[in-house]
């Protein structure tokens, strides 16, 4: 049983390394040498150019020169010696975590974006919900045609009791509680996995440095709180494991059950979760039944939250709800290119909903079969997929703000915005808070690597969880519709590991003694990915990652703000404006009458007076 259990822990850190050193390898590898831009606008495009490969390397270097100095430095060790006392530790903790917060704040309270597409839809599904409108899950309804978000719809109803129907601000403002929960669970949970102190405070630094996350707190949806309640359930899971408390159990069944009621992808941590608990109770030497209990208890909780928002629905209308399209649809569609780009959103499950008359049965039929075509083709040409694959990971990983510029700027909103902001979230700005985060990201994916390569055997496996719901997250957005800003939250994820990677290299103190000790084998595994890459796209020679600068470039020169402006001065002035429309109609009305009046008093005149007309 011992041997079993070995063989399991090994297996368990040789697949994450398989899998996570080749998928961080390639972002990296396209981010060094690549970027992408998306168009500032409704029609999101993605723009494909080349980067500057020459900086970027040097930028790196610099920094782990960097690394090496500041390793030796008296102000850095003194720090890390007062991490050690928990008074000043946890103040640290608290006041990052505070401006994270406030900076949301200031976000939601001085922007005020309206929700748009499929935010509103959930929160106009949720207020139908309430009132018995059966329409929304008849045939051609919205929950009828994107069933996945009964859900969100029933959470955002239940929340409406208390707050009301369509109240954006709050709604807006809970998404700030829950990107702080974020960080505060990602560097709770490291530290009980024998994470630095210090790395802590840098993965909650980089919280404020990376504020395209904070501005996800415009986006009224699931993306930020199924991740929330998924990092709570993996931290009362493992406190289950150092407790054994039932209560740390309940807890973490139903935050895992609720992540999935928020948005469904939260089944990639559920998959995360339950894997994580066979692996430690390897490690432990766990009972069996333990681990067991815990793997089913989180199974219940997934059945019952996936069930009971439909069964409730259905007696709230009334009615039955009907049978969907299913998932099939959605990865067709991530298998298509006709979208914005490769694999993005592009219509198709709404149009195979309609071409079958709304029928679920049919559709999802339809669905697999246009699946079947598309594999067929992509594999049946090798350039075509490398192309495919390679433009659909770029857009998807490497725009280096993840959309959260975007999701905005086609966004109404409530105010007035000042000058600054106005450029802020301008095409130039957004170019230009780019080209910064193409840094930061960099860094992020080279720190990474360089934890995979340095990382105790045993810490590895122990720390694994978020790099393991990460290559979740990528291995299912390769086949599924994708786009940026649904991979924010999963970058966010690698944090401590970039964070710890660099603590580990400053640790070395010497580029020589680093390479020593590092993980032969990982290194020259990772160094052969980024090669093989490379090269196929030189020999590919579409060069589909790196041709559009140009016309970015002139995209960028020739963008102009679109009237997207809603504040309660711009509704006064198109108030005053109907109203004086009103009014002239109104008189013209009234002259119109006194004219028919004439005209009837001028007629009776002719009649009194036998005059022919």
């Amino acid at each position: 049983m011992a041997k079993f259990r070995d063989l399991l822990v090994k297996f368990y850190r040789f697949m994450i390394l398989v899998f996570g050193v080749f998928e961080i390898s390639v972002i990296w590898a396209m981010s060094m040498f690549f970027t992408c831009f998306i168009s500032s606008d409704e029609n999101e495009i993605t723009f494909f150019c080349k980067d500057k490969a020459p900086l970027n390397i040097l930028i790196v270097i610099v920094f782990f020169a960097i690394t090496f100095v500041l390793a030796k430095k008296s102000v850095i060790t003194n720090f890390i010696g007062k991490l050690n006392d928990d008074a000043f530790f946890n103040q640290a903790k608290v006041i990052i975590l505070w401006i994270i917060t406030i900076m949301g704040i200031l976000w939601v309270l001085i922007t005020q974006y309206v929700p748009g597409s499929d935010q509103l839809d959930v929160m106009s599904s949720a207020y139908k919900y309430g009132v018995g409108d059966t329409a929304v899950v008849a045939a051609g309804g919205y929950l009828d045609r994107w069933p996945h978000n009964i859900g969100i719809a029933t959470v955002e109803r239940v929340i409406s009791f208390f707050v009301g129907d369509f109240n954006v601000v709050f709604m807006q403002l809970l998404n700030v509680l829950g990107i702080t929960l974020i960080y505060k669970k990602m560097v709770d949970t490291w530290e009980k996995l024998g994470g630095s102190r210090f790395s802590q405070i840098c993965t909650l630094g980089c919280g404020i440095i990376f504020y395209p996350l904070i501005m996800y707190a415009s986006f009224v949806y699931g993306n930020i709180w199924h991740v929330t309640l998924a990092l709570i359930s993996f931290d009362a899971l493992v406190d289950y494991f150092d407790t054994k408390k039932s209560l740390c159990l309940a807890k973490c069944a139903l935050a895992i059950g609720l992540s999935y009621v928020v948005k469904s992808s939260g089944i990639l941590f559920f998959v995360a979760l339950v894997i994580y608990a066979i692996v430690r109770g390897a490690i432990e030497k766990t009972k069996f039944y333990k681990v067991l209990l815990a793997i089913v208890i989180m199974c219940v909780s997934l059945g019952i939250f996936a069930t009971v928002p439909k069964v409730v629905l259905a007696k709230s209308m009334k009615t039955e709800l009907r049978e969907s399209t299913g998932i099939w649809a959605l990865i067709a569609m991530g298998l298509q290119e006709d979208g914005a780009t490769a694999g993005w959103y592009n219509g198709y499950p709404l149009n195979v909903y309609y071409e079958n008359n709304c029928d679920g049965p049919a559709s999802e039929k339809a669905a697999k079969v246009e699946l079947s075509n598309r594999l067929n083709y992509l594999f049946g040409d090798k350039h075509h997929a490398y192309e495919f694959f390679s433009k659909k990971i770029a857009s998807t990983w490497i725009e280096p703000t993840y959309q959260s510029y975007w999701i905005s700027q086609v966004r109404n909103h409530r105010v007035t915005f000042p000058k600054w902001l106005d450029s802020f979230m301008s095409a130039k700005g957004y170019t230009t808070a780019a080209k910064v985060f193409d840094i930061f990201q960099i860094l992020i994916f080279t720190g990474t690597i360089l934890w995979m390569i340095l990382e105790d055997k045993r810490k590895f496996v122990d720390k694994a969880f978020l790099l393991l719901s990460f290559i979740g997250g990528f291995t299912f957005l390769l086949f599924w519709e994708t786009k940026a800003q649904y991979t924010v939250t999963y970058f966010v994820l690698l944090f401590p590991y970039a964070l710890t990677g660099f603590e580990l290299l400053a640790g070395k103190c010497e580029a020589a003694s680093a390479i020593k000790s590092a993980n032969k084998p990982v290194l020259i595994y990772s160094a052969l990915i980024i090669v093989f890459y490379l090269v196929g796209y030189k020999l590919d020679a579409s060069h589909c990652l790196s041709n559009q600068n140009a016309a970015y470039d002139f995209y960028v020169s020739q963008w102009t703000e679109s009237g997207f402006n809603e504040s309660v001065y711009e509704i006064n002035n198109i108030r005053a404006q109907m109203n004086a429309y009103n009014e002239r109609i109104v008189d013209y009305i009234q002259r119109l009458e006194a004219e028919q009046k004439k005209n009837a008093e001028y007629e009776r005149l002719l009649d009194e007076n036998g005059i022919a007309h």
